[in-house]
């Protein structure tokens, strides 16, 4: 019987010996670092998390209060977060495709366990739902499925938030553009 660690993502057989043919690892996690690390071979940045917390990036409600370098660095503060959101929203996506395969796989050698043990049909969910309750080991990748699903919805919520943010504050700094050449052209 296989053992695993949804955390990790590293699935063990267990038996008496330890030989590499007997022993089967595979790390979701690995997988993924080694893409990240494809990623920055190649030249592509990998945004590590900006320093610029929560207090530092506060938008006050009357915006013509804040100066011109004020509304400039605020803008540039949420574009960073902006941009670390989306790169870890796509890691979440990219982690949550794998677990995704994995728990596809585990449940359906699960169903077919189950199914092996029962003396009645079950329909198709009925038998998944039965696979899941039953099998720890299909219950952890489920479980884990689900934790990072809400992670990646979480993000990008998240992402969609900075978006529109990063856009306010865009729009008005050409406002304030507009209205300084408006002014030079009197």
């Amino acid at each position: 019987m296989e053992q695993v660690n949804v955390e990790t993502g590293e699935i063990l057989q267990s038996g008496a010996t330890s030989s590499p043919e007997e022993k089967v690892q595979w790390t979701y996690r690995k997988v993924i670092e080694e893409a990240r690390k494809k990623l920055l071979q190649q030249g592509w940045p990998i945004l590590a998390e900006p320093r610029a917390k929560a207090p530092d990036m506060q938008i006050p409600e009357d915006i013509d209060r804040i100066t011109d370098l004020q509304l400039a660095n605020l803008s540039l503060r949420y574009r960073s977060w902006y941009a670390y959101a989306t790169v870890q929203l796509g890691f979440a996506n990219a982690e949550l495709t794998a677990v995704d395969e994995v728990t596809e796989i585990v449940i359906g050698e699960a169903m077919i366990n189950t199914a092996s043990m029962l003396t009645e049909k079950l329909v198709k969910d009925m038998l998944k739902a039965k696979a899941v309750q039953e099998d720890p080991k299909a219950k952890a990748w489920f479980t884990k499925r689900i934790e990072l699903k809400q992670k990646a919805q979480i993000l990008d919520s998240l992402v969609s938030a900075l978006a529109i943010r990063v856009k306010g504050l865009e729009n008005e700094q050409i406002r304030r553009a507009s209205a300084a050449k408006i002014e030079m052209g009197r």
